[in-house]
């Protein structure tokens, strides 16, 4: 889910309201919105911590500002996406989500102005959130044409999500060969976004390409396991590909070099599954760990 708040949560875009509430009210469920954009930082610095109590006193915070705010400006499209984010990441209320999103998504259309180019008509950050609300809800089918608007709107600053999302969407439906072809268009956008080299690597280990797996998770190292980025991304992230990265080698009958990489899994990150299954690995290949290497962490 920590993935999922990076994703989701971020800048979006101002709706003006040329009708409607008083000034008043537009200024005071602003200010709702603002404060509600704050504790929802909290929130997720209480979920990197661990800290579920923490996280989900926040989020309930968080969800009564923007409940204050849609009294008082119910036709704010970036407080109306804020809304469905927060009863996704904080509730799992996919229904309700989807209410606040569509409705984000309608006022962002029909407030356009006149003359406003079809790209500003489109509310791209909630289509995306949109669509990764209903891969979560089980329907991915219906998530495709969301993050379709979303990557081929121009305006959309960060269209190598929508990218990465909709190549998750596609694997789901077990369409191997477009999704990689997606995750790959994500890369290829943002060389940084991490999460789609650990998915296109599902996908080539789905398609049986260990050619292609190995590589993808080779860049993902070189990239993702540099002092740059180790800390964001995790040993979530990162046991788990050296453990498929020394699967690779030894299917392709490189035996010192899957060794390497299990011996690197085990060692570094001792508290994630996949080292227990790089250390069975090593015991196996005839190469487990010494003393000094358990004691020492590597």
């Amino acid at each position: 889910m920590r993935r999922l708040s990076g994703l989701l949560v971020g800048a979006v875009l101002a709706v003006s309201c040329a009708h409607g509430p008083s000034e008043k009210d537009v200024t005071a469920g602003h200010g709702h919105y603002e404060v509600a954009i704050a504790i929802m930082g909290e929130a997720q610095k209480a979920e990197a911590a661990q800290d579920g109590p923490g996280r989900d006193a926040k989020y309930r915070e968080a969800l009564q500002e923007l409940i204050n705010a849609e009294k008082r400006n119910p036709d704010d499209a970036p407080m109306q996406l804020l809304l469905g984010q927060v009863y996704f990441l904080g509730f799992r209320r996919h229904d309700d989500a989807i209410v606040h999103l569509d409705k984000a998504i309608a006022l962002k259309a029909s407030m356009a102005a006149p003359d406003a180019a079809p790209a500003e008509r489109e509310f791209p950050e909630a289509e995306q959130t949109l669509g990764v609300v209903l891969v979560d809800k089980g329907q991915a089918e219906l998530a495709l044409p969301h993050f379709e608007k979303a990557r081929t709107n121009l305006l959309y600053a960060t269209p190598y999500f929508a990218e990465q999302e909709l190549g998750t969407a596609l694997f789901k439906l077990g369409r191997h060969d477009q999704a990689a072809q997606h995750l790959a268009v994500a890369i290829q956008q943002q060389p940084d976004l991490c999460g789609a080299y650990t998915r296109l690597a599902d996908v080539e280990e789905a398609r049986g390409q260990d050619a292609r797996l190995r590589k993808v998770l080779e860049d993902f190292i070189v990239r993702c396991d540099s002092e740059r980025l180790r800390g964001a991304v995790g040993a979530r992230l990162l046991g788990p590909a050296w453990f498929k990265l020394g699967e690779a080698r030894l299917r392709q009958g490189e035996k010192a070099g899957a060794v390497d990489a299990f011996r690197t899994c085990a060692t570094r990150f001792p508290g994630e599954a996949a080292a227990v299954e790089c250390v069975k690995r090593l015991d196996v290949l005839g190469e487990p760990l010494r003393i000094d290497e358990i004691s020492s962490g590597g």
